[in-house]
């Protein structure tokens, strides 16, 4: 009974403890979101973890091949021997030996050019995918900021609208107006309250796009940073090279080349077999009496 008590307070604590996280609301700046991407994607950790499966290529193929040890035992006397008698001791001979194999044709060298190839890719791969990444997050985080922004305007005008209905119909009761001057005048706020729940959605969901890129399970997320436009550059065939010279993906695609170029190489002097050389003792002892 101890038990059930203590199981069922830990659930309950937990129950409480999740809901509690739910409802939390956490402001996050744009440099902070970038780097929860960068800690929790689950994209981004699993290129991760292909850069370190490419390595690890790598090292395999600069490996050479194991020396093989090789040991034999034959001429066993079994059944009718001549001359008669004869046993294991005095026919049996054994061999034992070393060998090794001589990787040649250059095949060592492409091999290990193909996974430096292949580890740059992926290396590079990853670094496209953290461009891709960082990028959908300053784009939704921006957009969560404008629909923040929107949102805030909207109730700013119902507000200042409500002050006009209620000066409006402060005039009707003086009959400054006629009643039905007034009611157009409270049928518009209607329009107000309607841009007001319109802009309460877009944020909603604006917030709901950016939070699985966080990787945060929070209720709500307030960003924090101005909207401001950055001056516009005119150069642009600087802005040009600029751009190729930040594109990670052109480079894991010239890095991949050079991989399959490697490989093919590797693939045609696979054609000539290499050598294994080796040294081998063996025992022979062979008496007849006569």
């Amino acid at each position: 009974m101890k038990w059930f008590s203590l199981v069922l307070s830990l659930a309950v604590a937990l129950v409480v403890r999740a809901a509690q996280a739910a409802e939390e609301t956490t402001q996050v700046t744009l440099d902070e979101a970038v780097v929860l991407l960068r800690r929790q994607s689950p994209e981004l950790l699993a290129g991760a973890l292909k850069v370190r499966a490419a390595q690890g290529d790598v090292t395999t193929a600069r490996l050479y091949p194991n020396p093989t040890l090789s040991f034999g035992a034959g001429n066993f006397p079994i059944g009718r021997t001549n001359p008669r008698g004869i046993g294991a001791g005095d026919t049996v001979n054994e061999q034992v030996g070393i060998g090794q194999e001589l990787v040649l044709w250059g095949k060592r060298g492409e091999r290990i050019a193909a996974a430096h190839g292949r580890m740059a890719a992926a290396g590079a791969e990853r670094a496209d995918l953290d461009r891709r990444l960082a990028f959908e997050v300053r784009a939704r985080f921006v957009r969560t900021l404008v629909a923040g922004e929107r949102l805030r305007l909207a109730r700013e005008n119902l507000t200042h609208y409500r002050e006009t209905v209620r000066v409006s119909r402060e005039r009707a009761d003086a009959g400054e107006i006629s009643a039905a001057e007034f009611d157009k005048i409270a049928l518009e706020q209607r329009g107000f309250e309607h841009e007001v729940a319109d802009a309460e959605i877009e944020r909603r969901q604006a917030v709901a796009e950016l939070l699985p890129l966080l990787g945060l399970d929070v209720a709500d997320l307030v960003p924090v940073g101005e909207l401001r436009l950055p001056a516009a550059r005119t150069d642009t065939d600087t802005l040009v090279s600029e751009a190729l010279r930040r594109r990670p993906d052109l480079t894991a695609a010239e890095r991949e080349a050079e991989a399959a170029e490697a490989a093919l190489r590797l693939a045609r002097a696979e054609r000539w077999p290499n050598v294994t050389v080796g040294v081998q003792y063996t025992h022979d002892e062979f008496q007849v009496a006569g």
